[in-house]
């Protein structure tokens, strides 16, 4: 009786760690097909955000694109344009004259006559002036309170120092 006992004892133990394996092995397949389903759904929000990065990209390009084949049609359009332009016809009977199209100013031919000295002195003689001007607008402001240093007072000693 006591070795039937022992074995009933026995057969019970083993019976409850096989439902035990069982149930451990059952909760890991349970996990795994959770971490399957985040991984999948991790997935389909990176498909998706590439996909509305693709698409921002296409439309990026395309926009500078059409914005580059657009200013490319208004700079010939207005190359081709014919335009009317005045300028003051210098000399003796000074008066504005209309020019063509193609057609170069007085004022261009005698800048094209000029050597490259002369146009560098005209260069520094203008620079010059606006440095001039500039200089006498800011001689004329007043000086600002904060950028001034402060007046310091000395301190007169009533003993006597250490040579005396």
């Amino acid at each position: 009786m006591i070795l039937f006992i022992i074995g009933f004892i026995l057969v019970i133990g083993l019976g409850g760690m096989w439902g035990l394996a069982s149930y451990e092995s059952a909760h890991a397949e349970a996990l795994q097909a959770q971490a399957l389903i985040t991984a999948n759904q991790a997935t389909q929000v990176s498909v998706v955000g590439q996909t509305v990065l693709s698409i921002v990209l296409a439309v990026v390009v395309l926009t500078i694109l059409i914005g580059a084949v657009a200013m490319l049609a208004s700079y010939k359009r207005w190359q081709n344009q014919p335009t009317q332009t005045g300028g003051w016809q210098s000399g003796p009977n000074a008066r504005w004259q209309l020019r063509r199209p193609g057609q170069i100013s007085d004022q261009g031919h005698q800048a094209l006559g000029m050597s490259p000295q002369s146009l560098l002195f005209q260069q520094q003689m203008l620079q010059q002036q606006i440095l001039t001007t500039w200089m006498l607008h800011q001689m004329s402001q007043p000086a600002e309170m904060d950028a001034m240093p402060e007046m310091q007072t000395l301190e007169i000693q009533s003993e006597p120092t250490w040579w005396e």
